[in-house]
């Protein structure tokens, strides 16, 4: 796991430090992927749902006008809080999407997500206290997005992953368990390049 997150993290720097072209700050909401948590009303919390921001780099490809590299670091959260108990997951992507621009305001792109420490927290005071520690995942990243001027822009994306339980602690009690979940989500997401 140590390799994994070395090389997608050097990845990450290599191709933000090399051509810098601009800064870059993204905003998503997501939804998808397995149930972890639901409450009495239907609200649910899921394993790829909830927000996602990011910081990162956009970097032309030299010698081509429409290709280019984002690279980013980023943080996906997602909660539900009720009157016996509150549930949240947090993760936090490394992301590597190659871009191309099809014309002057639509962009396509595709790439690596790498989610390092995702972990399940659901606590009923008094009662229980469950936490499920994951492996760290990699999945892959589709996206489309519209200009709304040259600092900005809207569009979807959809990104596949799977978690991997590694722990599973019940009221102090480590388990090992040998299961995996779903937790792709499709979003609507806002990028402004500084």
């Amino acid at each position: 796991m140590k390799k994994q997150t070395t090389l997608a993290l050097g990845l990450i720097l290599t191709s933000s430090v090399a051509l810098a072209d601009a800064p870059f700050f993204t905003a998503s909401f997501e939804a998808g992927g397995d149930t972890l948590a639901e409450l009495t009303d239907g609200t649910e919390l899921t394993a790829g749902g909830d927000f996602y921001l990011a910081l990162g780099y956009e970097v032309s490809i030299p010698n081509s006008k429409s290709l280019s590299v984002l690279s980013s670091i980023g943080w996906k959260y997602g909660s539900l809080v009720a009157s016996d108990g509150d549930a949240d997951l947090t993760r936090f992507p490394l992301e590597l999407i190659i871009q191309s621009s099809v014309s002057d305001k639509v962009k396509l792109g595709a790439g690596l997500s790498y989610h390092l420490a995702p972990t399940y927290n659901e606590t009923s005071p008094g009662i229980a206290s469950l936490t499920i520690d994951f492996d760290n995942a990699l999945g892959f990243v589709l996206q489309g997005g519209y200009s709304l001027s040259k600092q900005s822009s809207i569009g979807v994306r959809f990104t596949a992953i799977d978690y991997k339980i590694n722990t599973l602690s019940f009221n102090g009690s480590n388990f090992k368990v040998n299961d995996t979940i779903d937790a792709s989500s499709f979003g609507l997401f806002y990028n402004y390049n500084f």
